[in-house]
């Protein structure tokens, strides 16, 4: 079952300058009240978040927002960052937790090894010119 899905928000100092700032918000995708497969079905998928950093003084004014195929999935509104970077589409490689076999359906020790592929059709940025943007 491949309906789970990981929003993430990640700038690299907190207020105070020092160390990484990240949240993680998991969400079990469904509609209409069955697990949307979010990879694998042979399908594209339509993967947008809406970034918006906020008012100046108002750290509480910056929101993200995630839809999988125009359905909203959730808001994320800690450690949302106010400057530009870059995006990164990949996918997260196999060993990232200590077992390099169980991406992509496989179980630990089975000895077999898994391709991943992601097919990216478009990527595009509209900018909200949010007050906050640096």
């Amino acid at each position: 079952d491949y309906s789970t899905a990981n929003f993430n928000n990640y700038i690299y100092t907190n207020n105070g300058g020092e160390g990484i700032a990240y949240t993680n918000m998991c969400i079990k995708a469904t509609q209409n009240g069955k697990p949307m497969q979010l990879i694998g079905d042979g399908e594209y998928h339509t993967y947008r978040f809406d970034w918006h950093s906020g008012t100046p003084g108002n750290v509480t004014s910056a929101y993200v927002d995630f839809f999988i195929d125009d359905i909203y999935m959730g808001t994320n509104n800690a450690f949302v960052p106010t400057r530009g970077s870059r995006l990164s589409i990949a996918l997260w490689g196999a060993g990232w937790n200590g077992y390099p076999n169980n991406w992509g359906g496989g179980h630990p020790g089975d000895g077999k090894i898994y391709s991943q592929t992601a097919l990216v059709s478009e990527v595009k940025i509209t900018p909200f010119n949010d007050p906050n943007d640096i």
